[in-house]
């Protein structure tokens, strides 16, 4: 009887090591799986800036770096962006814009890094 339970306690052991081998979630961390816009304003005023930081992410939500990011608006005569020089960020992945209202109205911000895009809506008061 006692060999028995030492055969089934190192048979489990065996199990447990051969199920163990290698990180089941490696393939889900393959690169960049989308885009994360974090927008810190609901409405812009006429000539205010509001902030959006963008942060790629793979398929497990970890941030991953992704140059170049690019961002452009739908109306230009509504709300330009641009890259926000003032702010940086050491770890290579956040990637600062400001968005400027220019007139009243609504428009479309997109923001795109290779195949990869969001966008977000913009409106002016």
């Amino acid at each position: 009887m006692r060999q028995r339970y030492i055969g089934m306690i190192l048979a489990g052991l065996v199990f447990a090591a051969w199920g163990c081998r290698g990180d089941p979630t490696a393939q889900l961390r393959s690169g960049p799986a989308s885009l994360s816009l974090s927008i810190n304003f609901g409405f812009l005023g006429v000539g205010k800036k509001g902030p959006v930081l963008v942060v790629a992410q793979d398929a497990q939500l970890n941030p991953v770096p992704l140059d170049p990011i690019n961002a452009t608006s739908a109306n230009p005569a509504v709300a330009t962006v641009a890259p926000d020089t003032s702010r940086h960020f050491p770890d290579g992945v956040t990637h600062p814009f400001a968005v400027t209202g220019v007139a009243a109205g609504t428009t479309i911000v997109t923001f795109a890094g290779g195949a990869l895009k969001d966008s977000v809506i913009v409106t002016v008061q």
